[in-house]
């Protein structure tokens, strides 16, 4: 097996790993707009900075925490919407928007899986972060399709 062909294997099975994660986190944003709610509140709304260890950049992650009751057992969850860490760290006036949107303390709506109540977003629906997602995929497919003619 030449290096390439293993290079073709590692690119096309981490784009495909990527494009189930994602469309599967799309599948649960569609069906989270059905999903029932119930009342939470935020914990904890920050921004977290980290730096790169080999580059020296800084990465913005939104760190946005609430907990929720269901059936009487109390859950807690950091899940704003599916796809909301998918590329935070280039968007830092969207992570600014959010820590505003999301202050400790405050009342808010959850929707929760009716099947699985640890899973919950509190901004339901389809969002564009997932897009990325699904645009890394391919362009991991294609790279080894590029690998394989060589």
């Amino acid at each position: 097996m030449t290096y390439y062909m293993i290079f073709f294997l590692a690119f096309f099975i981490i784009g495909m790993i990527i494009l189930l994660f994602t469309f599967n986190a799309i599948r649960r944003s569609k069906q989270s707009i059905n999903w029932p709610t119930t009342d939470g509140e935020i914990i904890n709304s920050k921004m977290d900075i980290s730096t790169g260890m080999n580059t020296g950049l800084e990465y913005y992650d939104p760190c946005i925490d609430y907990k929720y009751k269901v059936q009487d057992k109390e859950y807690t969850s950091s899940r704003i919407y599916f796809g909301s860490q998918i590329g935070s760290s280039i968007k830092i006036d969207k992570i600014k928007t959010l820590i505003n949107k999301y202050k400790t303390t405050q009342k808010i709506q959850v929707s929760y899986d009716p099947n699985n109540h640890k899973l919950s977003v509190i901004e339901p629906g389809y969002h564009r972060e997932l897009n990325f997602g699904i645009i890394a995929g391919i362009l991991l497919i294609i790279i080894s399709f590029i690998f394989a003619k060589l």
